[in-house]
C-alpha cells in the first residue's frame, strides 16, 4: 500500500507474532525511505501491566508500583499519584517493582513532583533501576527529582 512518500497502515491493530501493530493516521515520509512501523508489546489477556500499592511510612505515603510504566499504563499511575498527593503532600513513589519505564512515565513523575511542590509537600522517588533510570537520566529527572534509597 506504498505510494510515492507515502504509507498507510491498517485500520484495525494486527497481530504480528506476539507484536501488536497499530494504527496510525496516514504517515509521510520526505526523504521516500522505506517507511518504519510502530510496534508495540501485547499483554497477555488478565495481565493489567501495572500494579500499584499505597503503604503509609509515618507521615510519608509511599506509591509501590510494578509492572510496566508506559504508554497504556501512565494514566493509572498518575491518578494514583494525584490521588496521593491528595491525601498527602509528601509522596515516595517506589519503582523497584518496574519492568519497564517509558517517557510516558517520566512525565508523571515530573508533574507529580510538580503537584507535591504546590501542596507544599515533598515528592521523591525511590527504588530506581535499569531503564528507568536511563530515562530519567536521559530527560534530566534525576538531577531534578529527590532520589531516596
Amino acid at each position: 500500500m506504498l505510494k510515492a512518500g507515502q504509507a498507510t497502515v491498517p485500520a484495525e491493530p494486527v497481530d504480528r507474532g506476539g507484536w501488536m501493530l497499530y494504527p496510525r493516521a496516514r504517515l509521510s515520509f520526505a526523504d521516500k525511505r522505506s517507511p518504519r512501523t510502530t510496534r508495540r508489546h501485547s499483554r497477555p489477556q488478565g495481565n493489567p501491566g501495572l500494579r500499584i500499592r499505597q503503604v503509609r511510612r509515618g507521615p510519608v505515603l509511599v506509591v509501590k508500583v510494578a509492572g510496566d510504566v508506559d504508554a497504556d499504563t501512565a494514566h493509572t499511575l498518575s491518578a494514583a499519584l494525584s490521588a496521593a498527593i491528595q491525601v498527602t503532600p509528601h509522596v515516595c513513589c517506589d519503582l523497584r517493582g518496574v519492568d519497564f519505564f517509558g517517557a510516558e512515565g517520566a512525565n508523571v513523575l515530573a508533574t507529580a513532583h510538580i503537584h507535591a511542590a504546590h501542596a507544599r509537600g515533598a515528592f521523591s522517588v525511590r527504588g530506581v533501576h535499569g531503564v528507568a533510570a536511563q530515562v530519567l537520566d536521559v530527560t534530566g529527572l534525576s538531577g531534578i527529582l529527590r532520589m531516596d534509597n
